[in-house]
């Protein structure tokens, strides 16, 4: 899995908090840090991570990671909002991205988390990726 976020995204202080899940049949648990490699470059904002064993065909996985907004989304948010301008640029999360059951994703305004995120895959000797559905982050003020 390769994900390059936008300039309005950072780790929440600069710290990943990554977790990831394999749901089965039988229920969703965290899959052990041995299992996979996490790297993330922060020149160009990008999260990437590699299983080191196959995974179980019928399993669903979700990675999960905290972020919040960046310099760039906190003063990009302030200058639309001071302008009578769109505050996130018109832009709107993809269907299936809600995390929460708040529903803070999918068709609500808000800026885009990545650039783009896709995962590569193999199976047998056939190799694809997948581009995946872009969810966005709205700013919150204290």
């Amino acid at each position: 899995m390769i994900d390059t976020f936008s300039k309005y995204v950072d780790f929440t202080k600069k710290k990943a908090n990554l977790t990831v899940y394999e749901e089965t049949n039988t229920g969703k648990k965290s899959v052990a840090e041995s299992r996979y490699a996490f790297s993330y470059n922060s020149e160009n904002k990008t999260v990437k991570l590699a299983f080191s064993e196959p995974l179980e065909s019928t399993a669903s996985y979700e990675i999960s990671f905290d972020i919040q907004a960046s310099e760039s989304g906190y003063r990009t948010y302030m200058k639309n909002v001071l302008k009578n301008l769109p505050a996130y640029n018109d832009r709107i999360g993809d269907a299936g991205t809600d995390r929460t059951a708040q529903g803070n994703s999918m068709n609500q305004a808000g800026f885009p988390i990545s650039e783009s995120a896709l995962v590569r895959y193999r199976i047998k000797d056939k190799t694809a990726k997948i581009e995946l559905p872009q969810p966005v982050l709205q700013v919150h003020f204290k």
